[in-house]
């Protein structure tokens, strides 16, 4: 076994892993979430916020065969896991517990750190100088003001496509976000 098929093997391992903590912390905060009015709608806007920036970035990605710096690869490295934050810590707000936001802390840094070292060492064996050149440019998970405000060129023809975001499959995470949110609205305390 060469040693790419080992490291594709392992990611797509790591992203299973991923995928089900998430399911079973979605579950776990539908159990224990006790959502007040003011909870469930200030989460409600982080979720939406979140799930924007993963649509957005489903929009650009092309897995493991361009390195993407446009939409909002210019601003941050790991906008799907930027999102994927978001998205959790508004399901936390609305679940209106330190319990869960205890969990969701230790759930997301043990699941998504290694992940992120993981795929920047493989980036930087694909694309090297380029990828690296990138990394000294480009905040890993939280934009800087200052590369909002800057206007970064790189040179790309790459646009947006709804096409990227049905082929990432951006589309699961809205049909679950979509009964979860349902699901913690019928909690209300009215």
């Amino acid at each position: 076994m060469t040693r790419m098929v080992i490291l594709n093997e392992v990611k797509n391992l790591n992203k299973k892993i991923r995928l089900y903590i998430g399911y079973l912390f979605g579950l776990f905060i539908l159990l224990v979430a006790k959502p007040t009015i003011l909870s469930y709608w200030i989460g409600f806007a982080v979720v939406l916020l979140g799930e924007v920036i993963r649509t957005w970035a489903a929009g650009y990605l092309v897995k493991d065969k361009l390195l993407v710096k446009n939409g909002p690869y210019r601003l941050i490295r790991n906008p799907l896991y930027l999102g994927s934050f978001l998205i959790g810590l508004g399901a936390v707000i609305i679940g209106h517990s330190l319990l869960l936001l205890s969990a969701f802390i230790l759930l997301f840094l043990g699941a998504y750190l290694p992940t992120i070292f993981r795929e920047e060492k493989f980036l930087a064996q694909k694309f090297a100088a380029d990828y690296l050149n990138y990394q000294k440019t480009i905040p890993s998970f939280f934009p800087f003001i200052g590369s909002i405000l800057r206007k970064r060129n790189f040179p790309s023809e790459l646009k947006f496509s709804w096409q990227r975001v049905k082929k990432n499959r951006e589309f699961h995470t809205w049909i679950v976000l979509f009964l979860i949110l349902i699901i913690l609205g019928l909690k209300l305390k009215l």
